[in-house]
């Protein structure tokens, strides 16, 4: 994987707190030719081809509906163990049972 630094302040949120960084981050990318998909989970499933286990929790990529604004969806971590995903709104971390894992089909990444 290839390192990119942004030139703006991208918003993380480790241990539920919002907190912007400007030095570099890792980003994932997809091979050309990837198919990505979205598959609908819940309760700490993880679907086959999920992006992860990643870190020392073992932790997916995954996403879930806010409430506001909208029902947009927003990016979040499965975490199997808690049998949730865990996607911070507000500058709080929240849970979510129900959402969807990220899977990545057809090609490897770079």
């Amino acid at each position: 994987m290839e390192n990119t630094t942004f030139p703006n302040i991208l918003p993380i949120f480790p241990g539920g707190k919002e907190v912007a960084v400007s030095h570099k981050v890792e980003v994932l990318v997809a091979a050309p030719g990837a198919h990505i998909k979205w598959i609908t989970a819940s309760h700490g499933s993880i679907p086959d081809g999920a992006i992860g286990p990643i870190g020392n929790d073992g932790l997916y990529v995954g996403r879930a509906k806010c409430p506001h604004p909208e029902n947009q969806y927003n990016p979040g971590k499965i975490h199997p163990g808690h049998k949730c995903l865990y996607m911070s709104w507000g500058g709080v971390e929240e849970k979510y049972d129900h959402y969807e894992a990220c899977v990545i089909t057809h090609a490897g990444l770079y």
